[in-house]
């Protein structure tokens, strides 16, 4: 039986694993990280923006995810699209695979476990659904909750521990929400004091200087990236920026998000259980949950870290509620794994592989085709447009947009703004809002900043297109359902496609 069940999670995962490899990739924040990637691998420098962006001056550059941007670029260099829907897939499986060691190892029965894997993601599945380097943050985060909800400690967290940290601070920025977790988990060691969560490793050492000395281990290993110290200030910077808060993942959550309902049926579902099974809670797990609801009132984007922590606690209730229900059955045999159950597992990961897209790419000796492989929402018809012409220049176009753009034209053409909007000076990004807006000034800037070329989504912004379409110095040059890019007609940029 125990066998039967291992073959089944195992069967799921594979399934998980394939479903997310054919998913196309989000048109946003990816082709920026790319673009970075490229600009590292280029110029071996991690300092400057080096010109990415020409309404941005060139100051100092502190790139917390600078590890994740040279990991997809040479990916990508690699296999292409296809690798990086390996590489989406990869993360998201070992996300989940995670979650649920931390589900199984506490005594939650398999189909209690895949119910709460599936309600994850469908609580986190807007900031899921999008490859950047906050997934590798998230396997951090998860590894460290693994960690620390464990019973058992032992030497080794002394070591893997603030090594995280170490690997996190160079993958993403999203460290202090780990700091924060850590936190919780020893404010609650110390408030409780009949529940020994942190190992007796050193029995002459008090537990209050054993908890301080863990979490600054933690502090200094953060350190250990090309910035140092400097990179809390890098976080602080990028979460204080005014012009994130115009972001609608930035935004304080609401009933009108798709995360904002998931995440109050998941409040509603933990007061229901814990009322109706009782089982004690954890005083660290009460503050992390509380720590990551606020921060996700404040932010719709902080729902990812607090998924997790509402998840496990009430898959823990679920399951005490479950044991008082069922019937007590005869304890069966465990058998241990035999040869042919490895084989087993062995053909069904390998079969799984040969069913991805980087395999029928291999096969066929064929890419796939862009318009599949990638969101819907991407521009590749009007940007292959641009990148044809051979222009060079800046081009004002729709932040979501200018990922890809400065992506595809290798930093030849240059977006007026991209989902990296915390590096775009706070004047200019009021000013892209103007002209984006279609406002009575939005011809007046784009005179300003000397822009000839405009990209935009005629639906979307439907008043700067009309705008654009009445003035008889611009004319519409490329035009599709999706996109539509204008020419200032005494424009220097040339629209002759090579």
């Amino acid at each position: 039986m125990q066998s039967l069940r291992f073959h089944f999670v195992t069967f799921i995962f594979c399934l998980l694993f394939l479903f997310f490899s054919w998913q196309p990739l989000w048109h946003t924040d990816l082709w920026g990280h790319l673009a970075f990637g490229r600009q590292l691998v280029e110029t071996r420098s991690l300092s400057r923006l080096e010109g990415l962006l020409t309404v941005a001056p060139d100051f100092p550059l502190r790139d917390t995810a600078w590890l994740s941007q040279i990991i997809g670029y040479f990916v990508h260099e690699i296999s292409g699209i296809a690798g990086l829907q390996i590489l989406y897939a990869s993360c998201l499986t070992a996300i989940l695979l995670i979650l649920w060691r931390v589900f199984s190892r506490d005594g939650v029965s398999v189909w209690l476990s895949s119910m709460g894997i599936a309600f994850y993601l469908g609580i986190a599945w807007e900031q899921l659904k999008i490859i950047r380097p906050q997934l590798g943050g998230l396997i951090c985060y998860l590894l460290l909750f693994l960690l620390l909800t464990g019973r058992t400690k032992t030497r080794r967290d002394w070591f893997f521990i603030p090594a995280i940290f170490a690997l996190w601070a160079n993958l993403h920025g999203s460290f202090p929400i780990g700091l924060l977790m850590l936190g919780c988990f020893l404010l609650g060691d110390m408030m409780n004091k009949d529940q020994a969560r942190v190992a007796e490793i050193d029995g002459r050492a008090k537990p209050l200087a054993r908890h301080f000395l863990f979490f600054l281990l933690c502090l200094i290993a953060v350190c250990f990236n090309p910035y140092g110290l400097a990179i809390y200030n890098a976080v602080l910077e990028i979460s204080a920026n005014p012009n994130v808060k115009n972001l609608e993942e930035w935004k304080p959550i609401n009933l009108t998000m798709n995360q904002g309902q998931w995440g109050l049926v998941a409040v509603i579902l933990f007061v229901i259980v814990k009322l109706l099974a009782r089982r004690k809670t954890d005083i660290a797990h009460w503050l992390l949950i509380l720590g990551t609801g606020l921060a996700t009132l404040w932010s719709s984007r902080m729902i990812l870290w607090f998924a997790p922590a509402i998840v496990y606690a009430i898959l823990l209730q679920a399951q005490r509620l479950w044991d008082r229900k069922r019937i007590p059955s005869t304890p069966q045999k465990c058998h241990s794994p035999t040869f042919l159950h490895g084989g087993l597992r062995i053909v069904i990961l390998i079969s799984t592989f040969f069913f991805t897209p980087l395999c029928w790419e291999f096969v066929t000796g064929k890419n796939q085709d862009p318009h599949r492989s990638l969101s819907s929402e991407t521009p590749i018809d009007a940007v292959e447009f641009l990148v044809q012409t051979g222009g060079e220049g800046i081009v004002f176009n729709r932040f979501e947009w200018g990922d890809y753009l400065l992506w595809k034209s290798e930093g030849k053409i240059k977006p007026f703004a991209f989902s990296h909007a915390h590096l775009i000076p706070k004047d200019v990004w009021r000013d892209y809002l103007q002209i984006l807006g279609g406002s009575e000034k939005s011809l007046v800037l784009l005179d300003r900043y000397h822009i000839d070329v405009v990209l935009i989504d005629p639906n979307r912004q439907n008043k700067l297109y009309k705008l654009l379409e009445k003035n008889s110095a611009w004319q519409v040059e490329f035009q599709n359902e999706q996109a539509v890019v204008f020419l200032r007609i005494d424009s220097m940029f040339p629209m002759d496609p090579e």
